[in-house]
């Protein structure tokens, strides 16, 4: 039971995800609409807790979806 603990602590429960961010940066900027990326805040500011709403956040990338290439500093 110490390891699982252990492991839950040092390892983020959810993970920003590509597509969610854009998703929903697109949805602000195309519809004015801010509640998709302030549901994203909300979860991504706590990301060692385990939300219930976390959707696709929360596991593995889904199988298929397409790998974006990010050109963060080198």
């Amino acid at each position: 039971a110490a390891v699982p603990a252990r492991l839950r602590a040092v390892n983020p429960a959810v993970v920003p995800r590509n597509h969610a961010l854009q998703a929903s940066l697109d949805t602000a900027e195309r519809y004015g609409q801010l509640g998709p990326i302030r549901g994203l805040l909300t979860i991504l500011t706590r990301p060692f807790e385990h939300p219930d709403h976390a959707g696709d956040l929360a596991g593995p990338p889904a199988p298929g979806m397409p790998r974006h290439v990010t050109y963060c500093g080198t």
